[in-house]
C-alpha cells in the first residue's frame, strides 16, 4: 500500500512538472517522466529509458521515448547533454556542473564537489559571463 501511494505521488509530481512547463499531459509523457525521476538526479540515454520501461512492462516505442526525452528536453524539465558520444545523454540535473566522460567504461557521472568547484571558479574568468556552461571532462585510462 505504501508502494502504491508513492507510486502516486510520483505520478502526480510528474503530472505538475509537465502543466508548469505548458505540456499536455499524457499516459506516455508520464510514464516516461515517471520512470526518469523514479531515481532521483542522473544520466540517461533514449536506450536506456527504453529498456527499463521495456523491463517493467510499459509498451511504448523507442521512437516514441526518444520523441519525449527531447520534448521534455526543449520545455527544460530535463536537459539533453551536448553530442560528446555515438549516444545523446539526458540529465534530471538542470544546475549548472561538471560531468566527467569516462571514455573506457561509457560512464557517465557528475564530478565530485572539489573539482567541479576549481572548474567552475575558473570558467568564467576564461570564457567570460554566459547564461549557460556545458562542461564535459573526459577521462581516459593512463596507456603504458
Amino acid at each position: 500500500m505504501i508502494d502504491d501511494l508513492c507510486r502516486s505521488r510520483k505520478r502526480s509530481d510528474c503530472a505538475q512538472r509537465l502543466v508548469t512547463a505548458g505540456l499536455r499531459v499524457t499516459r506516455t509523457r508520464l510514464d516516461v517522466c515517471q520512470t526518469i525521476f523514479q531515481a532521483g538526479d542522473r544520466h540517461f540515454t533514449t536506450d536506456c529509458i527504453y529498456c527499463e520501461m521495456q523491463s517493467t512492462g510499459l509498451r511504448i516505442s523507442l521512437a516514441s521515448v526518444y520523441n519525449t526525452l527531447t520534448l521534455l528536453a526543449n520545455h527544460r524539465i530535463i536537459q539533453r547533454l551536448p553530442q560528446f558520444c555515438s549516444q545523446a545523454y539526458f540529465d534530471t540535473n538542470l544546475s549548472i556542473h561538471v560531468h566527467v566522460y569516462d571514455e573506457e567504461t561509457g560512464q557517465l557521472s557528475d564530478a565530485d564537489a572539489p573539482l567541479a568547484d576549481k572548474v567552475l571558479r575558473i570558467v568564467p574568468d576564461t570564457l567570460g559571463e554566459r547564461p549557460r556552461y556545458d562542461i564535459m571532462i573526459f577521462q581516459r585510462s593512463a596507456r603504458s
